[in-house]
């Protein structure tokens, strides 16, 4: 007769990759029980040892999704989110990781004077046409017609959607543009 015995915690483990938080167990306290750790908390799929953060079903930040600037993706966590398939047989246990397609991935473009609107049109159509997109727009000093481009995208594109609470900001950045380039 085999036995295995899984402990449940819910909250942040010494080493978790996750979004700062405070540390509430070091990583030698979370085998205290069982022989392996099911943890929730962290919302991206990691192991620590025996233990394992199935991460969340779906992003709930922009922290969670892409973010890209006009060089280069800056980080990627679209595809970290699903659940944790554990398979126990004869006294051993192992898991899988089972990512699940976001129905929307929160995007964040950096529009800086670098973020052209020639590598706008690069980066749009690269995204893959099956995918919808929340973006979020990082601008101190955006290039204007880069700026402009995306929202008048944006106005037309389904797939694309400017978070809402950006979306007055930039119409109105984008307004102050058009009405400086024109006097």
């Amino acid at each position: 007769k085999y036995s295995i015995v899984f402990d449940v915690y819910h909250g942040t483990v010494a080493g978790a990759g996750g979004l700062g938080f405070p540390t509430e167990l070091k990583p030698d306290d979370v085998k205290l029980l069982g022989d392996f750790a099911m943890l929730g908390h962290i919302h991206k799929h990691q192991q620590l040892g025996n233990a394992v953060y199935s991460s969340s079903l779906v992003q709930w930040s922009f922290s969670e999704g892409v973010r890209m600037d006009a060089d280069r993706v800056i980080y990627d966590h679209s595809n970290d989110h699903g659940f944790v398939l554990w398979t126990v047989h004869n006294g051993q246990a192992s898991y899988e990781f089972v990512p699940i397609k976001q129905a929307t991935i929160m995007l964040t473009l950096v529009m800086d004077q670098r973020m052209t609107r020639d590598r706008l049109v690069q980066i749009l159509q690269a995204l893959p046409a099956d995918q919808n997109y929340s973006l979020k727009l990082v601008h101190d000093k955006p290039n204007a017609d880069a700026l402009a481009f995306l929202y008048n995208v944006c106005k037309t594109n389904t797939r694309l959607a400017i978070k809402r609470s950006e979306a007055v900001p930039v119409a109105k950045a984008v307004n102050e543009v058009s009405e400086a380039t024109e006097s």
